[in-house]
């Protein structure tokens, strides 16, 4: 049905899905809105409409980049969809403690007819309904039917009684506007400068959001695996994240050049007697991501004396 062009269509359906993406800027409060959730979901339904395409064109690699795209607007949709989602539960609690709430000091002390009048008037009906009730069952006679189904329309949510003449009148019940947004901390992935994605991964704890942000931006920004003797050497020796090496070491080879400057980055460390446990997790580091000896050896010869029983 694309009549053989299905890579050109693709590349049109990726320019404008980056241009949605980049019309989103990189403002939190814009970002995590209803009116952003439904751009993302835009922008993430051309990627994959895309990457099929340049999947069907035989274009590859474009396909893998298309693909990663679409990885890191799902990781932006999903964190601006658990915080709607946060906002909306924290406004309907509040709504709930706000209609549970009642003043009762205002609540009169003289019979049960003011006491109902009271709890009336709490949940935002007029007062002297009561009054207006019993007035108008007195003065309507053989109507006694009517008048009860009337006083249960009047108790039911958003109707109203009002005057003193047993007419009852509805109006609908005030239904409070919700107005969703962010509800906990900042997480924005999309639209980063090449600084920004180098700290995020530095910093980020959870491996496989880093490995898909870095991902979709490598293409973008030369140098970024440079981060990960950074990423590894944070997360692993100084927070002691096992989890992050693990899986580190299940999607990416940890070579020897970066195996270096995760030495170098211990080397630099001012006063590192001070921090045993540093120590400790850096061997602990060898040993589960160096399997081989001669390699782990050299880097202990590196690292000095305090580390010469790694290598055995």
């Amino acid at each position: 049905c694309c009549f053989g062009m299905e890579a050109e269509l693709a590349e049109l359906l990726e320019t404008k899905a980056g241009e949605i993406a980049e019309r989103l800027g990189r403002k939190w409060t814009d970002i995590c809105s209803e009116e952003g959730e439904e751009q993302l979901i835009l922008c993430l339904s051309m990627y994959l409409q895309c990457a099929r395409l340049f999947l069907k064109g035989k274009r590859h690699q474009r396909h893998l980049i298309a693909n990663e795209r679409a990885t890191l607007i799902c990781l932006q949709l999903k964190a601006v969809q658990i915080h709607l989602a946060a906002s909306l539960h924290e406004q309907q609690n509040a709504a709930a403690a706000g209609q549970e709430t009642m003043d009762w000091a205002d609540v009169p002390a003289d019979g049960p007819e003011a006491l109902a009048d009271a709890l009336l008037d709490a949940t935002g009906r007029q007062k002297g309904w009561a009054d207006a009730v019993t007035a108008s069952a007195s003065t309507v006679e053989g109507n006694d039917q009517d008048q009860d189904e009337g006083v249960k329309e009047a108790e039911a949510p958003g109707i109203v009684a009002k005057g003193f003449e047993g007419k009852i009148t509805s109006e609908p019940a005030a239904t409070p506007s919700l107005s969703l947004g962010p509800a906990g901390d900042v997480f924005v992935v999309i639209n980063l400068m090449q600084k920004e994605v180098e700290v995020f991964a530095e910093y980020h704890q959870d491996f496989i959001a880093t490995f898909e942000v870095v991902s979709a931006y490598r293409h973008i920004y030369d140098g970024l695996s440079k981060v990960w003797p950074k990423a590894l050497y944070r997360q692993v020796v100084l927070l002691g994240n096992r989890s992050y090496l693990q899986l580190f070491l299940e999607h990416l080879p940890l070579t020897k050049d970066w195996l270096h400057a995760i030495v170098q980055l211990c080397l630099d460390e001012p006063c590192p007697e001070q921090f045993p446990a540093q120590m400790m997790r850096m061997k602990q580091f060898l040993r589960e991501g160096v399997p081989n000896l001669e390699t782990r050896y050299q880097l202990a010869r590196e690292l000095g004396s305090g580390f010469t029983d790694i290598a055995i």
